[in-house]
């Protein structure tokens, strides 16, 4: 004891000494300013895409300091760009070392998740699955919940693609119930919202497979909600959700809800909802693979494989089973269709016509398979590439789904949340916008002239617009018009797609002549009331906003959008609405109406028509509360008209005029009113008798309207 007190007042004295001696130390401020200069650089030249030099900065900074845990994972970062992989994992496990030192167990967390996707970069799925267990683990330390949620997921999907089903779902499972505590608890800010929500997905595929469909359907809401969530998760986020059960209920007897998720790897789950039963149906997708391999066309189709599904091929590609021998057994269905659905759009040979029609009856005898829906009011719920696909058009050897059953539309979501909208003004129009303003008068000019002669068809159209080399020259974008979408800088990929895509986009004569004959032909005839209408340089994106400001957008009952769709597959955030570039004044408009905008609209119609190219497009793993449709429901309408892929100008005027004059018809009689759905119906039967022209009997022109509702 004696000892012991005798080495601690030596080290007492030698501390006390040493303590003197550096009581103001020599500290180089020079080196301190010096370092952090290099690192503030490096990083805003990593932000700039300067990675080489940025790497330069980093070096320096660490050179004068290395015991900085962040500049370590900074050069990590760019050697993994770079591909370097030894190299970063070797500044990452130098970032662990000083992070562990100084108990900063989440960054050490973090770091060991940087490693394990290294090793997925590496195909080293294994080594992988080690370095996010130990990541899970310090995350754990912390109580981390949130990132303990994403690590299981990631631990998962591991197991997922190695074919370990049952063993995936636990750590899925695990992973939400740690995403739900963590939310109930801090209200976090959602991130990674899509791998959150392509969990509940996958969890959901799992009570389908053991025909819980309560259990799986309540989870892809939850899923639904959390793909289109921006922020913070609201308390209904954890209220009891509408059961398939109690929708039953409300069903009349020639009602049928019909749910198609291609959410199991080698089946396509059905779910039959009628006033009788609720019944799931099971189909697989060998059948799809079998007519695939069966067809003179086999590889065309094929070809698709690889442009399917992005963001599952990355992952694969990731995991090393990128051979195209190991796509899953959907990718062939979602093949199929992309093949489908380019020849429907496109147009076809008669030798392509034929394989069309070849698929059509495929597709529906493998989606309706031992099911009946003669004379049914079908109500379609689809998820996945399911929601690219226009079901009226497919059919048996003798007509089309449109003939057999007596409506069709489409479900938003199973919220019983619609309004009831009375006594409202009939109609608000905007079309005929200004997207070439150079060029305007003339060829709306040239387009009556045309149209007086009688010779006016879409080739002429189109020979006119399209390739007078005169024409050349379109829109003049300011860039401004762009500076609300505040994610993109000038001169990068998206920016320049954007900016590209808008020049591209010609006056649109057809839907100024589709307001004009509403308003000369349908106003006066159906009497309907206190109508607005905006064309041509009056089509502005301010008008529309200010009428939605004053709150006059909310007393019309109908909204007609005819105009020019940017559609941005893979980024729908960015998707959007062009209006008119300029105003009567001919000053350079804003004309970009985003989805976040649209949202924020103050609309209560009961029906939105968006006349434009692709505006029903969902992305195949997110939801249709990311697209038009759900941005308008949001706004506060009841019912959205849209269309799946491209439209035929001159048709889309007689298709629209056809179907704007069966509503106000029924509204006039005011007695057995059609829904949208029998009317949309109704035109679409017309086109296929030929009431349009001969050419427009094929399903390219009238299959890619579609309704959905809330």
């Amino acid at each position: 004891m004696k000892k012991l007190g005798i080495v601690l007042l030596i080290g007492v004295c030698v501390f006390v000494r040493d303590r003197d001696q550096v009581t103001k130390p020599k500290i180089n401020r020079f080196n301190k300013t010096q370092e952090i200069q290099y690192f503030l650089k490096g990083k805003k030249l990593f932000k700039e895409g300067k990675y080489d030099i940025a790497l330069g900065c980093f070096k320096k900074s660490l050179e004068l300091n290395k015991n900085n845990a962040d500049t370590n994972k900074y050069i990590a970062f760019l050697y993994i760009i770079n591909k370097k992989y030894n190299k970063a994992e070797e500044y990452l496990l130098k970032s662990i070392s000083i992070n562990y030192r100084d108990k900063k167990f989440a960054d050490v967390a973090k770091d060991y998740n940087s490693i394990a996707n290294i090793y997925l970069l590496k195909k080293q799925e294994k080594v992988a699955l080690d370095y996010f267990q130990l990541a899970y683990m310090f995350n754990k330390t912390e109580n981390n919940l949130y990132e303990m949620s994403v690590n299981n997921i990631d631990i998962g999907n591991i197991y997922y693609y190695d074919q370990k089903r049952d063993k995936a779902i636990k750590y899925f499972k695990q992973a939400i119930n740690n995403f739900e505590e963590a939310n109930k608890n801090n209200g976090l800010v959602l991130k990674d919202k899509n791998k959150i929500s392509y969990t509940y997905d996958l969890i959901s595929s799992d009570y389908f497979r053991k025909d819980e469909y309560p259990k799986g359907f309540m989870l892809i809401q939850k899923s639904k909600k959390i793909s289109s969530a921006t922020g913070q998760l609201g308390e209904d986020f954890y209220k009891d959700l509408t059961t398939l059960k109690e929708m039953q209920k409300t069903l009349a007897p020639n009602q049928m809800i019909l749910i198609y998720a291609n959410c199991y790897p080698d089946k396509v789950i059905r779910i039959t909802v009628t006033k009788e039963n609720i019944g799931t149906y099971k189909i697989s997708f060998k059948k799809i693979k079998e007519f695939i391999d069966s067809v003179s066309y086999s590889n065309n189709i094929k070809n698709y494989l690889y442009a399917i599904n992005i963001e599952r091929a990355i992952n694969r590609k990731l995991l090393g089973s990128d051979n195209k021998n190991n796509y899953l057994m959907d990718d062939y269905l979602a093949a199929l269709l992309n093949y489908y659905l380019y020849k429907l759009e496109q147009g076809a040979t008669k030798k392509e016509k034929q394989r069309i029609k070849e698929i059509s009856i495929k597709l529906y005898e493998f989606l309706f398979e031992k099911l009946s829906v003669e004379n049914k009011n079908i109500i379609l719920f689809p998820f996945g590439v399911f929601t690219h696909l226009s079901f009226a058009a497919l059919r048996d050897d003798r007509s089309y789904l449109v003939s057999k059953c007596l409506s069709m539309k489409y479900l938003h979501n199973f919220y019983r949340n619609t309004k009831k909208i009375i006594n409202k003004r009939d109609i608000i129009a905007f079309g005929g916008m200004v997207y070439d303003p150079k060029n305007y008068d003339k060829d709306m000019k040239k387009f009556k002239e045309m149209r007086k002669r009688k010779k006016v068809n879409f080739d002429d159209l189109f020979a006119y617009l399209y390739m007078d080399p005169k024409n050349k020259n379109k829109i003049a974008i300011d860039n401004q018009l762009l500076a609300h979408l505040k994610d993109l800088k000038k001169g990068d990929t998206v920016y320049k797609y954007l900016e590209n895509k808008l020049k591209e986009f010609d006056n649109l004569p057809w839907t100024l002549q589709t307001i004009e004959d509403i308003n000369t032909k349908l106003v006066k005839n159906f009497g309907l009331k206190n109508c607005l209408f905006f064309v041509g340089r009056k089509a502005t994106l301010n008008q529309l906003k200010s009428l939605s400001k004053a709150g006059r957008l909310k007393e019309f009952n109908i909204v007609y959008l005819g105009a020019h769709g940017l559609v941005f597959k893979g980024a729908p955030n960015f998707s959007g609405i062009i209006f008119s570039t300029t105003d009567t004044t001919k000053k350079i408009q804003d004309i970009y109406l985003g989805l976040q905008e649209i949202s924020k609209l103050k609309i209560e119609a009961d029906l939105v028509i968006v006349s434009a190219c692709d505006s029903g497009f969902v992305e195949v793993n997110g939801s249709s509360l990311n697209s038009f449709i759900g941005a308008f429901f949001k706004a506060g309408a009841n019912n959205v008209l849209v269309s799946l892929w491209g439209l035929d100008e001159e048709f889309t005027h007689k298709f629209m005029m056809e179907f704007c004059r069966i509503l106000f018809e029924q509204k006039q009689k005011k007695v057995n009113q059609l829904s949208y759905e029998d009317i949309l119906r109704r035109v679409k039967l017309n086109a296929i008798e030929g009431k349009f022209g001969e050419r427009y009997r094929s399903p390219m022109y009238w299959a890619p309207y579609v309704i959905y509702s809330k």
